[in-house]
């Protein structure tokens, strides 16, 4: 039964309390903020913020102690020694750190962290096929949606997955498997914790 989490992009009240009152939970991004009162169980590495260093992501992960967080890609000149290392600073702090085997196949990442295989368009994707990733143990899916992410549990044990199409989804409807429709009397955040809770039902 697989861990299902959706990232919250900074202090957004009503998708916030829509993930809480779900039974997924709740991640961010460590570069952004979160609204008070809610502590995220998955850290995700800021990979969109040109800014952000990896000591600035190890101290949000300090700071919070999640479930869940991401080391940085191996790829663009990180080795994976160099990101092994990083990896097991996060493992201080975390009870799970995610590795991006794009450089490297997928059998090199070490089996004491979670490969995390990528299905979401964020600009540079792994190289390899499911078939590459089948001696990884249980993977974690990032990103995509939910179509894709479905494949992937077609062919390789999935420990866990995150997701934020069912936000952008919710706005016009409500994910119910595959389908999008709602109550007219709904708002964003009904639609979204029920879309929550019906895409954790599929998964478990």
């Amino acid at each position: 039964m697989p861990d299902v989490y959706m990232t919250v992009q900074g202090r957004s009240r009503d998708t916030t309390r829509a993930i809480a009152a779900s039974r997924v939970r709740l991640g961010v991004e460590s570069s952004n903020d979160w609204l008070d009162g809610y502590g995220p169980q998955f850290i995700d590495f800021p990979f969109t913020d040109p800014e952000a260093t990896f000591e600035d992501h190890l101290a949000v992960v300090r700071e919070t102690r999640p479930v869940l967080t991401v080391a940085p890609d191996i790829e663009k000149g990180r080795t994976i020694d160099e990101v092994t290392r990083k990896a097991d600073r996060l493992l201080d702090y975390a009870d799970a750190v995610i590795v991006v085997p794009k450089d490297v196949h997928p059998s090199a990442v070490p089996s004491r962290f979670r490969v995390g295989v990528t299905v979401g368009d964020f600009g540079s994707m792994s190289p390899w096929s499911l078939w590459d990733y089948r001696e990884c143990g249980p993977v974690h899916i990032l990103g995509g949606t939910p179509s894709r992410q479905f494949e992937v549990d077609k062919y390789l044990s999935v420990a866990s997955l995150d997701t934020a199409t069912l936000g952008q989804r919710s706005r016009f409807g409500m994910w119910d498997d595959g389908s999008c429709h709602a109550p007219d009397e709904w708002d964003y955040r009904r639609r979204l914790r029920e879309s929550l809770d019906n895409y954790y039902d599929a998964w478990n």
